[in-house]
């Protein structure tokens, strides 16, 4: 009996054509990723954003992923967040929820001026830029559009108006510093080993959602 069967191989999340914001940004990554690597600017990360990442936006989800930024060592400006979970951690932990405790019981003067602005809902940009100019950051990068647009309407606001630090986008970051965009096909058979179709990419531009992978992790 021929039954037939298939193969696993590592495709593009972006085809050629794509012009997309986000595959926009997404091409000045490998810069930016290369320096880090070079040493010639630091990548940092903070305690809040720690917290709650998921792993594979750093390493990838699928056993093929190839991570830009998976051997970058990402100093924390502010150190850790220690879960509250009870005694013998019998008591279950939500990270994003520990995080808003955290947040709500903060009196930070920038961090209350900057949330009147953006608004309750956007309580964990306003920490996370509260947090990059306290550690005097350059910029916060951000691939949230959203509140890049958020940010530039209250530009000539305050408290906006005084920080140092900027957010930008990668695509801003790297025209400011000169760097080439570099398509992701480029990185198909880096640290590939299996099968690469370079000629093909997911539907829509999209990646995967990460439930597709944990659904098939259960199978």
């Amino acid at each position: 009996m021929d039954i037939e069967g298939g193969y696993a191989a590592r495709i593009c999340v972006h085809g050629p054509d794509c012009d997309t914001e986000v595959y926009r940004n997404v091409t000045y990554m490998p810069g930016i990723a290369h320096l880090a690597r070079k040493g010639m600017l630091e990548l940092c990360t903070s305690a809040d954003e720690q917290a709650r990442q998921p792993v594979g936006r750093f390493r990838g989800y699928g056993l093929m992923d190839h991570g830009l930024f998976r051997d970058i060592r990402m100093r924390s400006v502010d150190g850790f967040a220690f879960s509250m979970m009870g005694p013998g951690g019998l008591t279950r932990s939500d990270p994003k929820e520990e995080q808003q405790i955290r947040l709500a019981g903060s009196d930070d003067v920038l961090y209350s001026a900057l949330l009147e602005k953006l608004g309750p809902r956007n309580n964990l940009d306003a920490w996370h830029i509260r947090t990059a100019e306290r550690h005097d950051m350059f910029c916060l990068l951000t691939m949230d559009f959203r509140l890049k647009r958020l940010v530039d309407a209250n530009a000539q606001k305050e408290p906006f108006r005084s920080l140092r630090t900027r957010v930008m986008t990668p695509m801003d970051f790297g025209r400011l510093l000169g760097l080439t965009p570099i398509p992701p096909a480029f990185f198909s058979y880096h640290d590939a080993s299996w099968f690469v179709r370079p000629d093909l990419h997911w539907p829509e531009n999209t990646r995967k959602p990460r439930s597709s992978y944990r659904k098939r992790g259960q199978d």
